[in-house]
């Protein structure tokens, strides 16, 4: 049904008819891409990262020489990982925020794009979607900087 569902949001977008895009892609990123399911693909990341590096690990030990077993004479770096569930969802909420902030100046659509965009960091923060959060919050009028303090320069 996803699949079906993302076949038909591309096709009206492709064919430019506006008004079934945007009604079905709010039922679609509302209904297949909720903090519930970020919360989920943040566990089943989390998961992956540790088994994962674990087992690189057990790997390398293997491939060491008998004396290098025998003196310790080696360390092991581990380093963070991209988890690719949320970066994959962060960038499916980002790239349908884009296409329905293109295609409509109706607040309540640019409300649901500002919700999508804000999930979208918080799946996994990149330039694009904080480009298409900044963009958003432009065009719904919030145009005052908050990040700076008064005063300073």
């Amino acid at each position: 049904m996803k699949k079906f569902d993302e076949l038909l949001l591309q096709y009206f977008y492709g064919v430019g008819d506006t008004a079934q895009f945007l009604n079905r892609a709010v039922k679609y990123y509302d209904h297949f891409y909720t903090n519930a399911m970020i919360d989920s693909i943040y566990k089943a990341d989390s998961i992956y990262t540790v088994s994962n590096q674990s087992r690189l690990i057990e790997q390398f030990k293997k491939g060491l020489t008998d004396e290098q077993k025998k003196n310790g004479s080696f360390f092991v770096k581990q380093t963070i990982q991209i988890a690719p569930g949320s970066q994959r969802i962060a960038n499916e909420l980002n790239n349908g925020a884009w296409q329905v902030y293109r295609f409509s100046n109706d607040i309540s659509y640019l409300n649901k794009v500002l919700k999508w965009s804000r999930l979208s960091i918080t799946a996994a923060l990149s330039p694009e979607n904080a480009d298409t959060h900044a963009h958003t919050l432009y065009k719904l009028g919030k145009k005052k900087c908050h990040c700076m303090k008064k005063n300073s320069h």
